[in-house]
């Protein structure tokens, strides 16, 4: 009876064991980006491609086949290598992207924020690049912002404040509002000179934000910051 009972035991642990290891070795197709694709561009079949991987390690939104996204456009910059999830895609341009060649992601708000050539990396951005915003208050003036994340800046008294982090640039625009990236022979690392120089940065700015972004635009000196890599 006892001999029957572990018998019995033994071959319930190893079924359960067998069980576990199916799930654990269960994979699934997902549809990865095969490269890096910067937001607002349209979604060709060489973009994508499906693997198959662990089941476990899939985002409940991730796309499964080429159909699920070629044709859309990119919402949010794809990495090359990683499951292309259903939130970063859209069907449609919105309304940014009929002037800037751009989509501001859901839960973000284009913002244009003003600043000299050398506070935007010398003027070496590009829609789709993402950057880090800081603030410096101007002289003679209290800043506009309200965060406590601030950088002290120095016997002078000033302190740089992180308004945002990883932030998607849209588009640059001249001193005169006219857009400087229109891939024109006249453009320098993707600027056009010929319409005036670098007066503001588009960028996408979640919707919580746009207040301090707009304090800060009206009393403090932007700079940006670019993230690489």
């Amino acid at each position: 009876m006892r001999r029957t009972v572990y018998l019995s035991l033994f071959m319930l642990l190893a079924t359960a064991a067998g069980l576990l290891t199916l799930r654990a070795q269960r994979t699934v197709d997902v549809l990865v980006a095969t490269h890096d694709v910067r937001a607002g561009q349209q979604i060709a079949a060489g973009d994508v491609e499906v693997r198959r991987v662990h089941a476990d390690s899939i985002p409940p939104d991730a796309l499964a086949t080429p159909d699920d996204a070629v044709g859309s456009y990119v919402a949010w910059p794809l990495a090359g290598g990683e499951p292309v999830l259903a939130h970063m895609v859209r069907r449609s341009r919105s309304g940014i992207a009929l002037t800037a060649a751009m989509t501001v992601p859901d839960g973000y708000r284009a913002v244009a924020v003003p600043v000299q050539p050398a506070g935007a990396v010398g003027g070496m951005l590009a829609p789709g690049d993402q950057v880090d915003v800081y603030a410096t208050p101007l002289a003679g003036h209290a800043s506009g912002t309200s965060s406590t994340d601030s950088v002290d800046g120095g016997g002078d008294g000033t302190a740089a404040t992180l308004l945002g982090h990883d932030l998607l640039v849209l588009q640059l625009r001249s001193d005169q509002g006219q857009p400087l990236d229109d891939g024109s022979d006249q453009s320098v690392h993707g600027l056009n000179f010929g319409a005036g120089k670098l007066g503001s940065v588009v960028i996408a700015v979640p919707q919580s934000d746009v207040a301090r972004f707009a304090a800060a635009a009206a009393s403090d000196s932007i700079y940006l910051a670019l993230s690489v890599g």
